[in-house]
């Protein structure tokens, strides 16, 4: 529970300076880890957290350059994780010069330290101007958090921390105290009541029993949500200079070379809780390179997979049909999954295509059934995209033998609009009409 903090780590081969930089933070109530490097000694995992590293250049008396910028690259890759996330490297040192040289260095070899361990600013301080008791501390990383990327992430981080407890502060507050002061356990126990509470209400008591602790965090995302939006600040309106001067939307473009399937996998698609074929946006595998797995098929829905690819994305081809994946997506109503009501599990036929498929299509001849996503996913790895046929509906039990591994699960806003699609398409009125 009380880990350590690695927000500010500073590494160097001298004890006095460590000491002495670690001492000028501690002073004004800035917590920091030190590390005295000997080329020997490193923690049993590269740490992650961490938002600001000090290295030293001169980790060791090398012979040459080359020799101090190796064992500066590995002693970075072994104190900071690959995914650690933004941090900013601050090199101390009285020998600024060498930085080009050691970005050249990096920058020879195409390594995962090249590619994972970017800072997203680099800046150096003079050692000796650094722990000179007449220059100031804070003017120096003053610099630093100045910098427009830095301040405005790093702002943005202490807002999601002061938010989630307020968050916190908020529920806890409505829980009463015993009416003697310094008696907790009245308390604690109005505390199991309330969350308890909280988790049911929000995942429904089957669910809520089984993983109080995910229960308990989607119960609080609102509540945190506008704890964060109340609060007070500009950094993001500051540092989004270019959608100030914008005038429309085409003004501003991604990157290039920028991978918007992986903003969509991040926004819309969880790999990690897909362990269970029922949950609700499981996505499943139906193979339809096995003979048994077709043969099933045909008997369930009437038709060969082939016509129902045909149908479903007229236009396409049997090579396109061929490198597509046949899945079913388990559709129940959120709120009888939240209760765990009994019933058959029910899914969606669909496939995951090629992003060119939708090129290929017929638009002329695809039916209203037919629900083509418009986003593409990054889904192992590879770029896809999402179809599936509103008319072909199924129940089926976890045993299922159609049914193979869960490839992913969709989230609660994307099953959100698929479930309302669905309603709307077998809720449409058909009209009698003469033209």
């Amino acid at each position: 529970m009380f880990g350590f903090n690695n927000k500010i780590i500073v590494v160097d081969d001298n004890q006095d300076d460590l000491s002495q930089i670690c001492n000028e933070f501690y002073k004004r109530g800035i917590g920091c880890r030190g590390f005295l490097y000997d080329g020997l000694t490193f923690p049993s995992e590269p740490l992650r957290g961490i938002q600001i590293a000090f290295f030293d250049i001169n980790l060791i008396q090398g012979n040459n350059n080359t020799e101090i910028y190796s064992a500066l690259k590995d002693a970075i890759s072994q104190y900071i994780s690959e995914s650690n996330g933004p941090y900013v490297l601050v090199f101390w040192t009285n020998r600024t010069d060498l930085i080009a040289d050691f970005k050249d260095f990096v920058n020879r070899t195409n390594d995962n330290f090249k590619q994972k361990l970017k800072p997203i600013a680099l800046s150096a301080i003079d050692k000796n101007d650094f722990l000179d008791p007449v220059n100031s501390l804070e003017e120096k990383l003053e610099t630093i958090f100045n910098i427009d990327v830095v301040k405005c992430l790093f702002s943005f981080d202490d807002s999601i921390a002061c938010a989630a407890w307020q968050t916190l502060s908020e529920i806890l507050n409505t829980i009463p105290f015993d009416v003697s002061w310094g008696e907790t356990d009245k308390f604690s126990n109005n505390c199991k009541d309330v969350f308890s509470k909280i988790a049911i209400n929000t995942y429904g008591f089957i669910h809520a029993r089984k993983n109080p602790d995910n229960a308990i965090k989607e119960a609080i995302v609102p509540v945190f949500q506008y704890s964060l939006l109340k609060e007070d600040n500009k950094y993001w309106e500051e540092y989004l200079s270019n959608l100030q001067i914008a005038k429309k939307n085409e003004d501003i473009n991604y990157p290039e070379g920028y991978k918007v399937s992986t903003l969509n996998t991040i926004f819309h698609i969880d790999t990690i809780h897909c362990e269970c074929k029922t949950n609700r946006g499981a996505v499943c595998l139906i193979n339809s390179s096995d003979k048994e797995s077709l043969e099933m098929f045909e008997e369930a829905f009437g038709c060969s997979y082939y016509d129902w690819y045909s149908r479903l994305l007229p236009g396409t081809q049997k090579k396109d049909r061929n490198q597509s994946t046949l899945i079913a997506v388990e559709f129940s109503a959120a709120c009888d999954f939240s209760n765990n009501k009994k019933r058959t599990y029910k899914y969606l036929l669909g496939v995951i295509v090629n992003p060119d498929v939708y090129d290929k299509i017929e638009k002329d001849k695809i039916g209203d059934y037919a629900l083509l996503l418009p986003y593409i996913f990054n889904i192992q790895g590879e770029e896809k995209r999402i179809c599936i046929n509103l008319n072909y509906t199924f129940a089926a039990q976890v045993t299922s033998l159609i049914l193979k591994e869960t490839l992913f699960v969709l989230k609660k806003e994307i099953m959100d609009m698929i479930g309302n699609k669905y309603a709307n398409h077998v809720s449409r009125i058909g009209i009698t009409g003469f033209y």
